[in-house]
């Protein structure tokens, strides 16, 4: 079980796996019995998968900061490329037929 925690804690710019794997280990944390914490290994996957979920976070935190300045001016140019009327874009050439 603990391969399979590893294989999801590992996997990076998707929420799920290391979600599932740090949901595995608090699993395997309340298995231990009480005043026990989790052994070394499943302790170090939880800490592998809250670090990979705060970096992929990160990640789509600021790809989407970007996605979202440069997607108007892309709209803009396939609607030009198709032919179709739209809104003025400051710093993008018309086409005109």
């Amino acid at each position: 079980m603990s391969t399979v925690a590893w294989l999801l804690a590992v996997i990076p710019l998707l929420l799920g796996p290391p979600v599932a794997a740090l949901a595995m280990g608090v699993a395997q944390w309340s298995k231990s019995g009480q005043g026990k914490g989790p052994s070394e290994t499943w302790r170090t996957i939880m800490l592998v998968a809250l670090l990979n979920i705060v970096l992929s976070l990160v990640f789509w935190r600021f790809a989407l900061d970007e996605a979202g300045s440069v997607l108007p001016g892309f709209a803009h140019w396939i609607r030009a490329l198709l032919g179709l009327p739209g809104q003025g874009h400051a710093g993008v050439i018309a086409i005109e037929a």
